[in-house]
């Protein structure tokens, strides 16, 4: 007979055969936060989740092939718990003119954990900080393409005028439908349940919501609507606060998170590694102009990534400090050039300029290709065309 422990990581197994990684840790701390949120009967629906949202019917049939028999009306109620608890992706789409619930298996980040915003506990966010620090954030920042892009904080800073419209966060916002939404950040929330308070703003809401990510804030209540002339003066709050702009790597993003490096919970881990720059995607690093610079060091309280020091300047003639910044460590976020009052510092776009996926559909077909290489997510993909479980 299997096993409770059995159950769970089978379906961890499961959850991990996604874009995004759900992979087993040496602590099994994955395992409780499982528990947490799926009962042992929803655990065995979850096992019968696609990738692709599907029904409840559809749902349904494919349990009662394991052997595990319940009436359809259970399975749908069991489908709503995990719905309510933010553990299963869930939409409403037109089948025959008609609308229709359907059901996926949710990552866990951009996810599960990021839906619990309002409503974390003390108990999950220790098990998410125990996974996140453990094997989750490797293979997160090893995703490729990322989920998620920095974007300069303001377009003005940069010397080349032919900014790509993605790089513009006033043309990212221009050109998006709406609505608009803020929303409580769910990494300071964690952060507070520990004890710890963000060093960087007192501000708590700071994810911006765009299109139908706004549009469920709203309907939910989680935050209030803005029109895009708010959206915009929010963004230039942010830049004085010194937040970094992490957008979702598509072209039209449905959501900005305004991110502080002590936080956030990919900046706050990416800042231990030698090279954050490498594993950030942007498309910009800050260089400097060493005749220009003064060695005020304002600029160096503004870099979320520690990339920027000061050194006696190697002119023999010259006895003053400069800024220099270490590459590896530039993530093109553009607060320093904001800070700095001689103009020294510009944004240089890097050689291999990269535009965002054209949509989310895209960017995690991208990820399934780099996760598990052409022919096995080829085999994934027909699969879920077909209708079968992946």
């Amino acid at each position: 007979m299997e096993t409770t422990e059995h159950l769970y990581r089978t379906l961890q197994a499961h959850l991990d055969v996604m874009p995004v990684a759900f992979p087993q840790s040496e602590s099994s701390v994955e395992i409780d936060i499982l528990k947490r949120f799926y009962t042992e009967e929803e655990a065995r629906i979850a096992l019968c989740l696609s990738m692709l949202p599907e029904p409840a019917r559809k749902i349904h049939r494919r349990l009662s092939r394991t052997g595990f028999h319940l009436p359809l009306a259970t399975v749908q109620e069991l489908l709503e718990n995990l719905v309510e608890k933010k553990a299963v992706n869930s939409a409403l789409v037109k089948k025959r003119g008609r609308s229709v619930r359907v059901y996926g298996k949710l990552p866990f980040a951009v996810g599960l954990y990021e839906f619990q915003v309002d409503r974390l506990t003390r108990g999950f966010e220790q098990e998410a900080e125990a996974y996140m620090d453990s094997t989750f954030m490797h293979d997160f920042l090893h995703e490729k393409p990322r989920q998620m892009r920095t974007i300069p904080i303001n377009e003005q800073i940069l010397p080349d005028r032919a900014v790509s419209r993605y790089d513009s966060i006033r043309q990212v916002i221009q050109l998006s439908p709406g609505p608009f939404a803020l929303q409580n950040c769910v990494c300071r929330q964690g952060r507070e349940l520990l004890g710890h308070q963000c060093r960087q703003t007192n501000l708590k809401q700071t994810c911006l919501a765009l299109g139908s990510a706004a549009a469920n804030v709203i309907k939910e209540q989680r935050g209030p609507q803005l029109t895009k002339q708010e959206t915009l003066d929010y963004l230039q709050q942010a830049e004085a606060e010194g937040l970094v702009l992490q957008a979702q790597n598509t072209r039209q993003p449905v959501f900005i998170c305004c991110c502080c490096s002590c936080c956030c919970a990919i900046l706050s881990r990416a800042k231990k590694l030698p090279n954050p720059g490498e594993f950030l995607q942007s498309n910009y690093s800050a260089r400097i102009n060493p005749t220009a610079c003064i060695g005020c060091g304002l600029c160096l309280p503004r870099c979320p990534m520690d990339a920027l020091s000061l050194t006696r300047s190697s002119e023999k003639s010259s006895s003053e400090n400069k800024a220099v910044v270490a590459p590896e460590r530039c993530i093109g976020c553009g607060l320093c050039v904001a800070a700095c009052p001689s103009g020294a510092i510009t944004l240089e776009a890097h050689k291999k300029h990269r535009n965002p996926p054209r949509s989310a559909m895209e960017m995690y077909i991208r990820m399934l290709y780099g996760r598990f290489g052409f022919l096995r997510a080829t085999g994934l993909l027909l699969k879920a065309g077909l209708g079968m479980r992946v």
